[in-house]
């Protein structure tokens, strides 16, 4: 048990999550329910296949970026208006 892991329901719902070693490394999905008395996590891997389905001995990170995020090309411009 690791005491920095919330033990709230829901507490990392709609997270992010990556495998970073072990089976299913490179893969990413999003973390649809969270149930804090078991620390266990209902993950929707969507169609990132990866290397294979993560195990218990795979390790994690979360509130990592997928990799279907873009940036855009868009400017926001601000300036001062003077005030009558």
């Amino acid at each position: 048990n690791n005491p920095g892991v919330s033990v709230s329901d829901n507490h990392y719902n709609d997270w992010h999550i990556g495998i970073i070693n072990g089976n299913g490394i490179g893969r990413t999905g999003k973390i649809t329910d969270y149930d804090g008395t078991s620390r266990t996590a209902d993950v929707s891997w969507g169609n990132n296949l990866g290397q294979g389905l993560p195990t218990q001995e795979s390790s994690y990170t979360i509130g990592v970026t997928p990799s279907s995020f873009e940036v855009n090309d868009i400017s926001i411009v601000f300036r001062l208006k003077k005030v009558k």
